[in-house]
This record gives C-alpha cells, structure tokens and sequence, in this order.
C-alpha cells in the first residue's frame, strides 16, 4: 500500500509528527544510592592491583546506575561523593580508565555498540581512593515510532468541524520497500500513537480524520522514519 491524498470532507490540515525517542532509556536504580565510607574506602596497591584499607574518608552518595541508550543517542552516568580535601574522579569502562573522563558526570554524545560494557569510577581524595558499584551501559536499536497530531478545526466547505463531531483517527503506515501496508484505527480522545519493533528500513506515516457517518478527511503530510 502506499500513502495517497483521498479528497474527503475534511481539510488537510491535520498535522502530523514522528518524534524519535531522544535519549530515552531505561533505569536500574538498585543500590545508587548507598555510601561507601570510613574503613570501607580503598585504594589500589600498585604492585599487587589488590585493594587495601586507606584511612581517610571518602564518601560515595550516588553510584553509576544501569542504563539502556539507544544507538546514536546521548547517555549521561553520574556519580557523586564527599570528602575532606580535593575529589578526584576517573572513570573506567570494563577495568579500563577512559582517557579525559574526570567528572563526577560522564556523557557518550553519539552511542555505539561499542560502548556498551561495565562503567565504575575511582573517586580519590588525598591518599583514599574509594570504587563505586559498576553500572551496566546496553545499546540497543531504537524500534519505535511515536506519533502525534493536531485535530482539524473545520470541514473542505468551511465548516466548522467539532471534536464531538469526530469518530476516530486513522493512521496509515507503509514502508520504503512495500513490505509493509496498514492502518490503525485511534479513539477520537487521542492525538499520540505510539508504534513498537519497527523492523529495519524506512517507515512513512500519515493520519486522517473519521467522522460520526463515516467519512474520511485527506490524510495529513507524510512523515517518515528511518529504523536502524
């Protein structure tokens, strides 16, 4: 099926927009927030790269918390602690201390498989060096597709069109290759449709307006959406 202009009673005036999910993910909050403190913190025996009891204090009030970023979205994991003299903080990906990562925040602009793996943060102050609890990063394909219009106000004649007027909304979808060709049918109460495990390729969008005798409006413009 592809998406076509039906000339119905409605204007074509609905409008219709896809909106990706912008570093959207998922939390895991076990544990985040528990210190690390006193006699508990530690620091790294440079010969043997065993940990070993340090006597100062440093304490940890936020740990890195397990997320899932979409690949080629942004991912902030933070961290947080208090202590005496100056914090230092580096973080460290499976074991390894990433170059220029020095915050108490480390953000990965544009995620790739890559990047998925085991961040904990060695938080130093003077002598005491305390780990924080590893957070699990997963990069994972965004498959989804969240849509949302506006209702249109009048009739191709002119006419006012009011929502108790209006029966329903119906979406069409359709793929760059025509693997796929389907409608929805939405409750007149809702102007956001939201679609799940898109396969890959191009996804095109329109929504039109079903009134109480059945009557279809032109469809709104084509929206797309590319899956990777």
């Amino acid at each position: 099926m592809t998406i076509k202009s039906f000339n119905r009673f409605f204007t074509g005036s609905v409008l219709l927009a896809v909106l990706g999910l912008q570093g959207c993910y998922e939390q895991s909050t076990k544990d985040s927030t528990s210190p690390i403190a006193g006699s508990d913190a530690r620091e790294i025996d440079s010969n043997t790269g065993s940990n070993k009891v340090n006597g100062g204090k440093v304490e940890i009030s936020l740990h890195p918390v397990s997320q899932t970023v979409f690949l080629n979205k942004s991912v902030t994991l933070n961290t947080s602690a208090t202590a005496k003299g100056v914090i230092k903080y580096q973080w460290r990906k499976n074991g390894q201390p990433i170059a220029d990562a020095v915050r108490s925040s480390f953000t990965i602009s544009n995620a790739a498989q890559t990047d998925a793996g085991s961040y904990d943060v060695l938080i130093t102050s003077g002598k005491t060096t305390a780990t924080t609890q590893a957070a699990n990063l997963a990069v994972s394909v965004d498959r989804s597709a969240r849509l949302s219009w506006g209702a249109p106000s009048k009739r191709v004649d002119g006419s006012p069109l009011t929502p108790t007027e209006i029966a329903a909304y119906r979406i069409y979808h359709t793929s760059a290759d025509g693997n796929i060709g389907r409608d929805y049918t939405v409750d007149s109460s809702l102007q956001s449709y939201a679609l799940d495990g898109l396969p890959s390729g191009e996804h095109h969008f329109a929504v039109a307006t079903v009134d109480l005798n059945g009557e279809e409006s032109d469809l709104s413009v084509v929206v797309s959406k590319q899956i990777m």
